[in-house]
């Protein structure tokens, strides 16, 4: 899939607000409209960091006039880089769960709590939550009722392009309902547009604190109380912005690339270059002996001296590198990574 560059800057994804304060039959399929109008600009935008950190970037589209066949994409997969040491730093460990209570039945219970969560893997669910949040700057986690042995509730990391909570529009912002979505597998149905035969149909499951939508082609399909008490979609925002790691340091990484693409250019084009023939002709014969033996006899006229030479003017490496090295510092810097060369910085974060 190609990914979409975009021509403005991402600066974080956008809440999602409601001004109705309870979701009930009549209003459902209205405010799942209302608000997956924000939802797919959230999601075209999470998509493409997705895209992005899998090391589809926008240098793929590098689209190069001159000599055109000499055209390299090289892709520097900082961003993966940066997502993968914000991962392991803040989920190196598994989150334990303490007491202050000095009741030893407290006690108990919060040993069993870390017990159920041992065996539920709640480490590596923590690890895809961290994984969504430093690329596209939010995750979800869904607590379902379903019982694993003895435990009386499972999790799942829910993916962010297909999942979202609308919130309160007042200063609370109280999460009001909660949408996630799925395709139905090997199934389509008429389309209700102009000029689109079919689709597959999407699923959306809304919940409430207390109640249960199913909605299929604009319908309700199914609706029922639940008793967890809470909306069982619970939102982890990465930051305020909802920002991702690298989505702020997006024109550098993109400027990083095109360098180190317009540096092989100039490799292959110093490699491949042209060559200038003065004041003599060769014909096709002569290109082909020329290109076999790596040589050519030229003869000159009296006033009219005869040369060959290569047409080229290579990049300078060093300055090329100078200029790599600062992007990167720059880079590392803005998100806050270790200086691995050194200088002055004195802490884990590589800040100053």
């Amino acid at each position: 899939m190609a990914n979409e560059a975009f021509d403005w800057v991402l600066t974080g994804r956008r809440e999602i607000l409601t001004d109705t304060k309870d979701i009930t039959a009549e209003n459902v399929v209205q405010e799942l409209n209302d608000a997956l109008a924000i939802h797919r600009q959230n999601r075209r935008e999470i998509q493409y960091l997705w895209l992005y950190y899998r090391g589809r970037q926008d240098i793929q589209d590098k689209d190069k006039k001159v000599r055109p066949e000499i055209n390299n994409k090289i892709t520097v997969n900082r961003a993966n880089e940066i997502v993968s040491f914000k991962v392991g730093y803040l989920t190196g460990e598994p989150i334990t769960y303490i007491s202050k209570s000095d009741e030893e039945s407290v006690r108990e219970n919060v040993n069993k709590l870390n017990d159920a969560m041992y065996s539920l893997g709640k480490l590596a669910e923590d690890r895809e939550l961290m994984l969504w949040d430093m690329v596209c700057g939010t995750a979800y986690r869904f607590i379902s009722t379903e019982k694993e042995d003895d435990i009386p509730f499972k999790m799942y990391t829910l993916d962010p392009r297909n999942t979202f909570v609308v919130y309160s529009s007042d200063f609370r912002r109280t999460p009001v309902f909660s949408v996630s979505y799925y395709m139905k597998a090997g199934n389509t149905v008429a389309a209700p547009m102009v000029g689109v035969s079919q689709y597959q149909a999407e699923v959306y499951e809304i919940y409430t604190a207390n109640k249960y939508f199913k909605i299929e082609d604009g319908k309700i399909v199914e609706m029922k109380p639940h008793t967890l008490g809470m909306i069982p979609v619970i939102e982890y925002p990465g930051n305020k912005e909802r920002q991702g790691a690298f989505e702020i340091v997006l024109p550098l990484l993109n400027a990083l690339n095109a360098l180190y693409s317009d540096r092989l250019d100039s490799v292959d084009s110093f490699v491949n270059a042209f060559m200038k023939f003065v004041n003599c002709d060769i014909d096709e014969n002569g290109i082909e002996l020329l290109r076999e033996y790596g040589a050519i006899k030229i003869k000159s006229e009296p006033n009219m001296p005869a040369d060959v030479e290569l047409v080229s003017n290579e990049m300078s490496q060093t300055d090329t590198q100078t200029l790599a090295d600062s992007i990167d510092a720059q880079i590392n810097v803005i998100c806050g990574l270790p200086n691995r060369n050194g200088g002055l910085s004195t802490s884990d974060t590589g800040r100053r």
